[in-house]
């Protein structure tokens, strides 16, 4: 089993601390792919919904999230300075089973 970000997770936090449009976006097929060459795909579930943190729970994320970590100072003080904000979880749950060498 393999989480995979999807196209539009954390799309809030991306679109603040980016202004480069390829880093706003987000493509997993790379991953996928891989995935698919050790392990037959079982099952792909879907996973996205919007989720509503508070100001502690915003500076929590950008603590955490690797998107942060070479951000600009302002543009990572401007995301946390809100009082609240929906934020995009937006999944693939992978499913595989492993392929077996002949």
């Amino acid at each position: 089993m393999k989480v995979v970000p999807r196209s539009n997770y954390l799309k809030e936090l991306r679109e603040i601390l980016f202004t480069d449009k390829n880093k706003k976006t987000y493509d997993n097929d790379e991953i996928v792919s891989l995935f698919k060459q050790h392990f037959h795909l079982e099952e792909n579930v879907k996973l996205s919904y919007v989720k509503e943190l508070n100001q502690s729970e915003l500076i929590n994320l950008v603590q955490m999230s690797p998107l942060a970590w070479n951000s600009k100072k302002e543009q990572i003080e401007s995301f946390m300075n809100q009082d609240s904000a929906g934020i995009t979880v937006d999944l693939d749950i992978l499913v595989g089973v492993t392929k077996h060498m002949n």
